[in-house]
């Protein structure tokens, strides 16, 4: 009898850490290098060099290039590999405008969803470069002119059409009182964010949306807000997976002259619950802060882009239209930093 109760043990734990061990992400290492792209051709060639000490992420960990600009990262299903654009620097440009600064890793099908989520990736390539080009410093020098766009949220066509009318096109009249800069779009932009609700639950737009804001001719960051969910996901971790198949990782940072820029994600889905959602952040979000605040110079201006803004405005107090842990948690993140700008939007 003792022995049989003690097989039944092991075999009962045996199955018990089986099940754990399953329901770990398997992890494959990323290689490859972040270079200088003289040509602009996406493609590293042999006059080319590797980029030294820029850093690369998964959204969660971060690694520096080598002395050759060669990196190696493990990444895991569903995770997005980026760069974090160095001050000086500029990205390719992909579809649409967007800046292109990451790659998928989807080896496994993910949720069927209405919008089409992340496709399907396949195994890793053996190298996945990211191209760097020389950026030209800001006119007037020293100057940062940023576009900040809130809440967009078009549910149709005809408001994409209102946006390009009435938003986009006064930025594009020709500003005639430069007449030393030549001929320039009138906002003079180095960089545009939108801050959440790029679209108004029909994620279909965002091909049309996108091709508006493009033609502003700027480098443009994306905020993931409320409407942006794909809301016949089941959980928050498949939430956005259209909106990051358009826009890139979620969480990520951004670095340019004079400021350092950190996008964050901060709706959590509560599919089944009312509210079905609510403003707070993940702890992949946190140690990805956790490992990046400490390399920003705490002179420069540290600008934190989201979504829902940290202070609660529910009318209820017991409520929380953002979660006041995560708010605390954040807070102490960033208090040896004494230039902090939060951008927020939604209401």
């Amino acid at each position: 009898m003792a022995i049989s109760q003690l097989r039944c043990v092991l075999l009962v734990v045996a199955m018990a850490c089986a099940c754990v061990i399953q329901a770990q992400p398997l992890s494959s290492p990323a290689n490859g290098r972040v270079f200088d792209d003289a040509n602009g051709n996406r493609t590293f060639d042999a006059a080319e060099q590797g980029i030294a000490g820029v850093a690369v992420s998964n959204g969660r960990d971060i690694v520096r290039t080598d002395r050759a600009g060669n990196y190696t990262l493990r990444v895991q299903q569903g995770q997005t590999l980026f760069v974090i654009k160095p001050a000086g620097w500029r990205v390719a440009t992909g579809s649409a405008g967007l800046p292109l600064f990451w790659r998928h890793h989807a080896p496994e099908r993910g949720p069927m969803l209405k919008f089409g989520g992340i496709p399907q990736t396949g195994a890793l390539p053996a190298l996945i470069d990211f191209p760097l080009q020389r950026a030209p410093l800001p006119v007037p020098a020293g100057a940062l002119n940023v576009l900040v766009f809130g809440d967009p949220q078009p549910k149709s066509l005809a408001d994409v059409g209102y946006y390009m009318r009435d938003i986009v096109e006064p930025l594009l009249r020709q500003d005639v009182n430069r007449s030393t800069r030549g001929s320039v779009p009138a906002h003079a932009a180095d960089l545009g964010i939108s801050l959440g609700d790029i679209v108004h639950d029909d994620l279909s737009l965002y091909p049309a949306l996108n091709a508006a804001t493009a033609k502003l001719g700027a480098p443009w960051l994306h905020v993931a807000g409320n409407h942006d969910l794909d809301f016949d996901a089941t959980r928050d971790e498949d939430s956005l997976l259209t909106f990051r198949n358009t826009y890139g990782p979620d969480t990520f940072a951004w670095e340019d002259s004079k400021a350092a820029f950190i996008v964050l994600d901060d709706v959590v889905y509560q599919p089944g619950q009312r509210p079905a959602y609510v403003g707070g952040l993940r702890q992949d979000q946190f140690a990805f802060l956790e490992a990046y605040l400490p390399t920003v110079p705490k002179e420069r201006l540290l600008v934190i882009a989201v979504h829902i803004p940290f202070f609660n405005t529910s009318s209820v107090p017991e409520l929380q239209s953002f979660r006041d842990a995560d708010r605390d948690r954040l807070f102490a993140l960033l208090k040896e930093f004494p230039h902090v700008l939060l951008l927020s939007a939604h209401s």
